[in-house]
């Protein structure tokens, strides 16, 4: 299986922070790709996401159609699968449990039992992305005219999670069927309505715009709702009373969907609410500041184009993110596949103003860190005595995928010379797999003067599948990937002293694993704290190391302060990863 090469962090990883281009020679840690697409196909060659199935005649027996699906890429990390379909009388999936191949192709059977018209969606477990199966069982005795069933881009069953605002209006997309109907008579047999079943509800939201697309069977409806916080229902009932039903679940603010860049940066400075509604790819680094609360709805913002700094940056006091997933670029290393070093693709920076920023529910992948978390501490006046409070992060339930040195970067701005906390960081419900350290903690004291100080607080996991809430249960590493790096610092010894470590090492045959969780870097001076929940102290083994004289001459190092690092207790290994 062809993977991705990230760089491997030692254990101790003193010499790390003196690569800063990582186009030497390195034998790395590798990481599967994500899935970017799902496919679907009648004959095994000609691929699209929406087929159609179809069956003119019964018979008054049933009928099976073999379907093809490919996840893409063939070399994706994860190709399972789910089905779901609107209508199981007029047809189903055959298989309970579709076996997808090793080069991400599989099959399934469709089986017709009645006439009727639905829509079957393959979604893909990693990524949430679907293909759809338009399923037409055609009586031959219907006016091919008339619209039998109207089915709507979101299913109470598997969208009922989203979030809309009420400050702009939204896309609502539709099939209709049969999908050869002539279009000009398509809205003379459909009736949209809002709160159909609340007649005496006050504000109802209302179709704006519905037009006919020139894709035979589809449509849309441009949507206002009612300025109130709750449950909007809309529908469409046919001439026949069959129903296409959906509950939005609707708040103040803005929906991204079908929206520019420059649209997008109004909403995300707004200090209001934001819905993301689509995929989106930034041409350029997204800021989300003054307040705003930004709820990613699951759906992914990718960055291809960005190939330095930060790709989405949160300033602004109570900003937050929930449910959000970014996914950094790729480059190209010596023929190796890699996220890029100089990409962070998430920035949270605090200032005198900006006290408190979270994230929840999300998930973070690739770049040099997936975050990084920046505070500033702000002096001020308690109970008469003046006391610098920390600028406060909130990171909840996130995983980590794929950052070149760590998941968590903590960072603090210039104080001055005093021994100031600038950050601390709360987190809970973490997992990381393919990173270098899980979370970082940096210099106190560095080439760029006296800096704050971190204290990062680990409160108890509420994840039942999670062993702690720092989870590195994924995130192996194999000791002898980094001799390339080692031998090229002329420093190979380092691994023969790091595989004296017995208590932080699983053995497997001639392999050495380790799994590094959290590192207060070392060289010039670091205040950084660290309080852990007891389930999580439990599962960590401490070690120091101090720079030998040599290594902290090296200008990335610059001293001899130690370097601490927690790693997770071997007896959680899990197996390490395939090559």
């Amino acid at each position: 299986m062809k993977k991705l090469l990230v760089l491997f962090l030692l254990a101790f990883p003193i010499l790390i922070f003196a690569i800063i281009n990582i186009s030497a020679s390195i034998i790395g840690w590798y990481i599967p790709l994500p899935v970017e697409k799902v496919e679907v196909s009648l004959d095994g060659f000609n691929w699209s996401t929406t087929i159609d199935v179809k069956e003119t005649e019964l018979n008054d027996q049933t009928s099976e159609k073999e379907v093809f699906v490919r996840v893409l890429p063939s070399n994706a990390r994860n190709h399972k699968i789910k089905t779901y379909s609107s209508d199981v009388f007029t047809s189903e999936i055959k298989d309970e449990e579709i076996v997808m191949g090793s080069d991400g192709v599989g099959s399934l059977k469709v089986k017709l039992y009645e006439y009727g018209y639905t829509e079957i969606i393959i979604i893909t477990e990693d990524g949430k992305y679907e293909a759809k199966i338009d399923v037409s069982v055609v009586n031959p005795a219907d006016d091919p005219n008339k619209i039998k069933t109207v089915i709507f881009e979101y299913k109470e069953a598997l969208h009922q999670s989203l979030h809309f605002g009420y400050s702009n209006s939204v896309r609502l997309d539709f099939k209709y069927f049969p999908k050869d109907a002539d279009p000009s008579g398509i809205f003379s047999q459909i009736t949209p309505e809002f709160d159909k079943d609340n007649p005496g509800a006050v504000l109802k939201g209302e179709v704006v715009e519905k037009h006919i697309k020139d894709i035979p069977g589809e449509g849309y409806f441009i949507l206002n709702f009612a300025p109130e916080e709750r449950l909007q229902v809309f529908t469409t009932t046919t001439q026949e009373g069959r129903q296409a039903k959906y509950t939005f679940n609707v708040s103040s603010g803005y929906n991204i969907k079908d929206k520019s860049f420059e649209e997008i940066l109004e909403f995300t400075r707004s200090g209001g609410n934001v819905y993301q509604l689509e995929e989106i790819d930034i041409p350029q680094p997204l800021l989300i500041t003054n307040g705003t609360k930004y709820e990613g709805n699951n759906y992914k913002i990718t960055h291809k184009n960005i190939i330095k700094g930060s790709a989405v940056r949160v300033t602004g006091d109570e900003t937050s993110l929930n449910q959000i997933h970014i996914v950094g670029p790729l480059m190209d290393v010596e023929g190796q596949i890699v996220p890029s070093e100089n990409v962070i693709n998430l920035q949270m920076s605090a200032s005198l103003t900006a006290r408190t920023q979270r994230i929840t529910n999300s998930i973070i992948e690739n770049g040099r860190y997936n975050i990084m978390v920046e505070g500033k501490a702000l002096n001020t006046v308690i109970d008469g005595r003046s006391v610098f409070v920390p600028s406060e992060f909130i990171v909840d339930n996130v995983k980590f995928v794929g950052a070149l040195m760590a998941g968590l970067d903590i960072d603090n701005q210039r104080e001055g010379a005093l021994k100031i906390n600038s950050t601390k960081v709360i987190v809970r419900n973490l997992s990381f797999e393919w990173v270098g350290i899980g979370v970082l903690l940096q210099n106190s004291k560095a080439a760029d003067g006296n800096k704050g100080y971190s204290v990062l607080e680990v409160l108890g996991s509420t994840s039942a599948s999670a062993i702690n809430s720092l989870d590195t249960s994924k995130n192996w590493r194999n000791l002898d990937e980094a001799s390339g790096m080692l031998e090229e610092q002329n420093v190979l010894s380092l691994l023969d002293e790091l595989k004296t470590y017995s208590e932080v090492i699983y053995k497997e045959g001639k392999n050495y694993y380790v799994s590094p969780v959290i590192m207060i870097r070392g060289g010039a001076v670091n205040y950084s704290e660290i309080n852990l929940d007891e389930k999580t102290t439990g599962d960590l083994i401490m070690q120091t190391r101090t720079p030998s004289t040599m290594e902290a001459m090296h200008p990335a190092i610059g001293g001899r302060y130690p370097f601490t690092v927690y790693l997770l207790d071997p007896t959680y290994f899990s197996g390490g990863r395939e090559k």
